[in-house]
């Protein structure tokens, strides 16, 4: 957790000369030494990390913990600076030291004519239709506008339509309008149900005079709609309770109208903030609750003083410089996630997973925290990039048991997913299925996934089947250019802690605790062509089967194994049991222990084993033995030399019916080369004759 200090006015304030605030405008914060992105915190413990740039709310203010150390050099802009925002303020060594520009020659600042960010719903990143499911409890629809009910028990829909084009019902030609429909009320026992917009801190637009305005109708259901602020004082410590000040209720009409309403929100003096930072203002279109309705709305504003001016059109360009920036990617915090280990986060996941591909920076971030998830995830299933980004240390929670030993937590298909930085966690009592699945369908692979800086592990009794999968057994070509860094498992799994079957391609660093399984489906489709280094423990077993062109570097395994099915499979390092099983074409290079212990892999269908020497040669040793009245036995060198075999030295292991001194002149080496050798004779009598021999090459 970093240091992070309260200086020297946590509700920090933007103005300009002329003293107009700098409102919805961003402060830009990076190390004053480098000029490198530097993060600033929402919460006093430092877990919460502001987006960068930050956005100041109406007043220009916002709520920031600083780190102690370094210092920050600042910015402020009344705009993105990717979308041509202009600069209006800068500072070095913020908190400490005093070294701004800007002063009398800066008079750029945002003059502020509407207050409502995406006022006619012309961005919906987060998807472009909602059924009740997606909306559960809480969901982010139209770009800074939640809905949000007290239950589930109603049957909702919440869809952005399209105006006809040319249309003069509704001014400022607008694209868009938001429809919400309630077709089945359920049980009810509703206790709210509205549409909001989020304005940070509770002291915007307070002791002040406003004016709200927006154009509504219904098509299917007659509807009353109720606008109301709310005051939200925050959470955490003993905040004032949430302040309701009513704007005005319609009986709306089939044709589209304009409804406006004049309406002075309270002074905010005597009340008391909560700890969190979470204080904020609050617009919200209040639904009819245990009742059918339909509702369309568009073209809200609130301006202030006591007119409605007309509704003034913005571009899309301008629009988007006061929506949240998703330059990084979007934060599940964002989306009504909570990093506190309370809260399930599977649903505000749902909806990151469904728009994230339509962000321009197609990543989910977790700021550090920890996250409970208490259901699968619904798969990626759409072409495309995304990653997962843990940001600081953290945990996500499988916080439930999996029936299916294949299923886990994430899981792709064919969109090339990336999980960076996070631990996951089974908790006491839970077990079964896995943590993240890399798969395939019957056409399409999820190529090119990666795994960096991950881990898992077990807390109490907690156990899982898996740790990650990589399968790609579901066609031909499989999951090609695998890449695994400095990724761990803490505890066993009970069937495998990484488990590749049908991988081609790619690179793999990381430590195991029970076992790697790596293997193919049939002859057509092998893991293949895999570099791999593994760390182990006195109980980590690395298995292979239908596997070809694979090398492993590693120390300290009890145990490798592998099958007739395999080819050109070669590990290279320690393996600490006594035993090694190794099937056809399978080889053992021992290290440098165990060749000066003289531990060679004798076991299986090959008896030859291999060593690298010091100076670059390769030694390879084995057993040949012959029997019968032949005068030449081939010997093949399991794994061939890389350039040639320079010398070959037999030594007989059986008695000979004759002096040895004799015996030497009857039998010689021939046709030395990378791959073998031969053995003849120029007399020699019947029987069994086994020798030990010794090649040396490069």
């Amino acid at each position: 957790m970093p240091d992070v200090i309260l200086a020297p006015n946590p509700r920090w304030t933007a103005i300009s000369n002329n003293g107009q605030v700098a409102a919805y405008g961003y402060v830009y914060t990076y190390d004053n030494d480098t000029r490198q992105p530097l993060a600033t915190y929402r919460d006093a413990a430092g877990l919460i990390p502001h987006e960068n740039p930050v956005q100041l709310d109406g007043k220009g203010q916002v709520l920031v913990y600083w780190l102690e150390t370094p210092k920050y050099y600042l910015e402020v802009y009344d705009g993105l600076k990717s979308l041509g925002g202009n600069l209006i303020y800068s500072q070095a060594n913020y908190p400490k030291t005093d070294i701004d520009t800007g002063g009398g020659t800066v008079t750029t600042y945002i003059d502020i004519d509407n207050y409502v960010r995406n006022p006619q719903f012309f961005f919906w990143r987060h998807g472009a239709s909602f059924n009740s499911d997606q909306l559960s409890t809480q969901a982010y629809i139209a770009d800074d506008w939640i809905f949000e009910r007290s239950n589930e028990e109603a049957t909702v829909t919440i869809d952005r339509r399209t105006f006809t084009l040319g249309q003069t019902d509704v001014p400022a030609t607008p694209t868009y309008y938001l429809e919400y429909d309630c077709s089945a009320v359920g049980s009810g026992g509703e206790t709210y149900k509205r549409i909001k917009q989020i304005y940070e801190s509770v002291q915007t637009l307070e002791n002040t005079e406003v004016t709200v305005q927006f154009e509504a109708r219904y098509t299917t259901t007659p509807t009353t709609l109720e606008v109301n602020f709310y005051q939200f004082f925050g959470s955490g410590g003993v905040p004032s309770a949430t302040v309701e000040t009513a704007v005005t209720s319609q009986v709306l009409s089939t044709d589209w109208t304009r409804y406006t309403a004049t309406v002075s929100l309270p002074t905010v003096a005597t009340k008391t903030l909560g700890s969190n930072g979470d204080d904020a203002l609050w617009l919200g279109f209040d639904l009819p609750i245990d009742s059918q309705a339909n509702v369309q709305i568009t073209n809200v504003a609130v301006e202030p003083g006591n007119t409605a001016t007309d509704f003034e059109f913005k571009t899309a360009e301008e629009v988007k410089a006061f929506l949240p920036n998703y330059e990084d990617g979007i934060s599940i915090l964002d989306l009504g996630g909570d990093n506190s280990g309370v809260n399930d986060n599977t649903p505000a996941f749902e909806q990151a997973r469904r728009i994230v591909l339509s962000l321009e920076n197609p990543t989910i971030l977790f700021p550090a925290g920890r996250y409970l998830f208490n259901s699968q995830t619904s798969v990626f299933d759409i072409a495309g990039n995304v990653t997962i980004q843990g940001l600081g240390y953290v945990e996500i929670v499988r916080n439930y048991t999996e029936g299916s030993s294949g299923n886990a937590l994430m899981s792709t298909s064919i969109t090339k997913l990336s999980v960076r930085d996070v631990k996951f966690i089974a908790p006491d009592g839970t077990s079964g299925g896995g943590f993240v699945a890399f798969g395939s369908d019957a056409s399409n692979s999820a190529s090119m996934p990666e795994l960096i800086n991950c881990s898992y592990a077990y807390e109490g009794a907690g156990t899982c089947d898996y740790g990650f999968i990589f399968d790609g057994s579901a066609n031909d070509d499989g999951i090609k250019n695998v890449n695994i860094k400095n990724s761990i498992s803490m505890n066993g799994a009970t069937i495998s802690d990484f488990y590749l079957d049908n991988v081609k391609g790619g690179s793999l660093d990381a430590s195991i605790t029970s076992n790697m399984i790596i293997t193919g489906t049939n002859s057509t489709r092998l893991c293949e062509d895999l570099n791999i280094t593994l760390r182990g423990a006195n109980t980590s077993v690395l298995a292979f089967d239908w596997c070809n062109n694979i090398n492993v570097y590693t120390c300290g395994l009890a145990d490798c194994t592998n099958t007739a099915n395999s080819s050109n499979v070669n590990v290279y390092g320690n393996i600490s049991g006594t035993k090694q099983s190794y099937g056809v074409n399978f080889v053992y290079i021992a290290g440098d222990d165990f060749a000066n212990n003289k531990v060679v892999a004798t076991s299986g269908n090959v008896t030859s084993g291999s060593q690298t020497l010091p100076n670059g040669l390769i030694m390879k040793w084995g057993i040949v033995t012959v029997t019968g009245l032949v005068e030449i036995a081939n010997v093949t060198f399991a794994n061939a030399f890389p350039n040639a075999a320079a010398n070959v030295m037999l030594t007989p292991r059986t008695s000979m019916p004759f002096d040895s001194e004799l015996f030497t002149q009857m039998y010689y080496v021939s046709s030395v080369s990378a791959v073998g050798f031969s053995i003849e004779w120029t007399e020699r009598g019947s029987g069994t004759w086994s020798f030990m021999w010794t090649a040396i090459g490069y």
